[in-house]
C-alpha cells in the first residue's frame, strides 16, 4: 500500500463524565484503496478506560464514505446497586462527518447528536 494512501484518514473521538464515570467513544477510519474505494472503519466504547464494545467494518462502491458509518455500540456502568446500560449510536451527520449520541439509561448525556 502506498504510503500517502495509508494515511488517507481520520479518527474523532467523543467524550463525558457521568455520575464520576469516564465515556469514551472513539471512531476512525481510512481509505484501504481508493479505485474502486473501500473504506475501513473502527469504533469502540470505553467505561473507566476499559473497552466495552467494538466494531470493525470494511465498505465498498457507493458505500465507502466516512459520512456513510453507521453503528451502536453497547455497554454498561457498574454502580453499587445495579447496572446502568451504556449506549453510543454513530450516524452520518453532513455529508462528510459521522456523529455520535452517548445515552446511559436511555437518556442522552453527550456526543454531538444528543
Amino acid at each position: 500500500m502506498a504510503g500517502w494512501l495509508s494515511r488517507l484518514g481520520g479518527r474523532r473521538e467523543w467524550s463525558v463524565d457521568w455520575q464520576g464515570h469516564r465515556i469514551v467513544v472513539t471512531n476512525t477510519w481510512r481509505f484501504v484503496q481508493l479505485l474502486p474505494p473501500v473504506l475501513h472503519t473502527a469504533a469502540t466504547l470505553a467505561v473507566d478506560g476499559q473497552i466495552r464494545d467494538g466494531s470493525d467494518h470494511a465498505a465498498d462502491g457507493s458505500d465507502a464514505a466516512p459520512a456513510r458509518v453507521q453503528d451502536t455500540l453497547r455497554g454498561a456502568i457498574v454502580l453499587p446497586t445495579r447496572s446502568a446500560p451504556v449506549r453510543a449510536e454513530l450516524r452520518p451527520r453532513g455529508l462528510v462527518r459521522v456523529g455520535c449520541a452517548i445515552y446511559v439509561d436511555d437518556v442522552p448525556i453527550g456526543g454531538d447528536l444528543a
